[in-house]
C-alpha cells in the first residue's frame, strides 16, 4: 500500500514541475516579461540639441572699466555699474534656469530669470540692470541681432526684465520668459542661438547653441 501511495505521490510532482515550464506560440521560454522590450532601442528623436554654451562675462577693459564689474557663473550673475566719481551705483543679481538639453520642432519652452537688488545708489545714475531672451542666428552675441531676431516674452514683464529707477533696495523681480523653438526650415538653419543678454551700462551674457539632428 505505501509503494502505491508514493508512485502516486511521484506522479503528482512530475505533472507539477511540468506545468510550472510554459512555452509561447513560438517554441521560446517565457517568464512572463513583456516580449516587445524596447530597453535596447537607443535611437533619438529628431530636433534641436544642445551643442555648445559660450559665455560673455569677461570683465570691461575700455576707458571706463574702473565704473563697471561682474562676478559670473553659469546663471548667477553680480553686474554692478558705478559713477564717475564712484558715489552712486547699481548692483544687481541675475539668475536664471538653464533650458532644455533637447527641444522638439515648435516646441513651447520657458527659461525663468529672477534679479535681485545688491545696491540701489542711483539718484545721478539713472540706469537699468536689464535681461532679455532672444533666439537668432548661432553666431550673434548680446547686444547684436539680425531681423530674425525673436524674443521671448513674460505675461507681466514683456520682453525685458528691468530693475533699476523706481526700484527700492530690496526688490526682487522674477519673469518666466516663454517661446517657441524655430521650424527646422525657418531662417536658422540647421543652428540657432539661444540668447541670453544681461545689460548693466555694458553687455554680459551667456548664448545657448543647438544643432539639429534627425
Amino acid at each position: 500500500m505505501k509503494i502505491k501511495i508514493i508512485a502516486v505521490l511521484a506522479i503528482i510532482c512530475l505533472l507539477l514541475l511540468a506545468g510550472c515550464t510554459t512555452k509561447d506560440e513560438d517554441g521560446d521560454k517565457t517568464n512572463g516579461n513583456d516580449a516587445n522590450d524596447n530597453s535596447d532601442d537607443n535611437t533619438q528623436p529628431a530636433g534641436w540639441y544642445l551643442k555648445e554654451i559660450v559665455d560673455f562675462g569677461d570683465p570691461y577693459t575700455g576707458s571706463s572699466a574702473s565704473q563697471y564689474g561682474i562676478t559670473y557663473s553659469r546663471g548667477n550673475v553680480s553686474t554692478n555699474h558705478y559713477s564717475a566719481d564712484g558715489v552712486y551705483e547699481l548692483s544687481v543679481r541675475t539668475l536664471w534656469t538653464a533650458p532644455p538639453e533637447y527641444l522638439a520642432e515648435e516646441e513651447a519652452f520657458s527659461v525663468e530669470v529672477t534679479k535681485q537688488t545688491l545696491v540701489l545708489n542711483l539718484l545721478l545714475l539713472g540706469y537699468y540692470d536689464t535681461t532679455t531672451v532672444s533666439i537668432d542666428n548661432y553666431t550673434i552675441e548680446p547686444g547684436f541681432a539680425t531681423v530674425s531676431k525673436y524674443l521671448l516674452t513674460d505675461n507681466t514683464h514683456g520682453d525685458t526684465l528691468s530693475l533699476g529707477q523706481g526700484d527700492t533696495p530690496d526688490t526682487i523681480k522674477t519673469a518666466i520668459f516663454n517661446g517657441t523653438a524655430p521650424k527646422i526650415d525657418g531662417p536658422y538653419g540647421t543652428q540657432f542661438g539661444l540668447i541670453l543678454t544681461i545689460q548693466n551700462g555694458i553687455m554680459y551674457g551667456i548664448k545657448y547653441i543647438y544643432e539639429w539632428r534627425e
